[in-house]
């Protein structure tokens, strides 16, 4: 990969939107990094990129602000959550149910591999707890999207379109942990921007990318 193709790369990682804008945005900054190759030459380096054009984060928020962001509605968010739920129940499943079988062996007393397969046991129970936790904030913080919000075509951004860090993606799960999730959604008909309480709290959006 080239100076002007990671350039467009590191761009092009933090701009959302419909993908005919999306491949508009990209064409358009590729021709811009055409033309001052042709002018620098041989002295295009990285940082003569960002002198002229600015660092990714600060090209990347000004294409954004073209963008009209589509904010998902309740049902596109809602069936997309019951296919996470779906997802990650069926996933823990595979650590819980062995779990259950080494609990449930009819080994008694106290011996060394009853031991070991009550460590085992409860560790599988634990990643299982584990993956129902993070499970949210990990791919939101770090993708923008779960697999539910991928096939719907939604996805978790910025209240000005930027991409989200794992400190608003586990901001705006709080609800989910703490079982008030649903008083949480009342508030998503109810804004401009359909937003639960919490994405107001942690200034997030969820849009579709049609």
């Amino acid at each position: 990969m080239n100076i002007t193709e990671k350039y467009l790369s590191d761009v092009m990682k933090l701009i959302q939107g419909p993908p005919q804008e999306v491949k508009r945005i990209e064409s358009d900054l590729k021709n811009h990094l055409q033309d001052l190759g042709d002018e620098l030459g041989e002295e295009l380096t990285l940082e003569r990129i960002t002198d002229r054009m600015g660092r990714p984060e600060e090209v990347a928020e000004e294409f954004m602000a073209g963008i009209k962001l589509h904010y998902a509605g309740f049902f596109s968010r809602a069936l997309a959550f019951v296919i996470d739920m779906a997802a990650h129940l069926f996933v823990a499943g595979f650590f819980i149910l062995p779990a259950l079988f080494f609990t449930d062996s009819p080994m008694s007393g106290f011996s060394a591999v009853k031991v070991f397969t009550g460590i085992f046991a409860f560790s599988l129970v634990l990643t299982a707890a584990g993956l129902m936790i993070l499970y949210f904030p990990i791919l939101e913080g770090r993708y923008g999207t779960t697999l539910g919000k991928y096939l719907l075509n939604l996805h978790v951004v910025k209240e000005n379109g930027a991409p989200i860090g794992y400190k608003e993606a586990f901001l705006r799960r709080i609800p989910y942990y703490f079982e008030f999730l649903v008083v949480d959604v009342l508030f998503i008909p109810f804004t401009e921007k359909n937003q639960r309480a919490f994405d107001l709290i942690a200034r997030t959006v969820v849009i579709r990318n049609v």
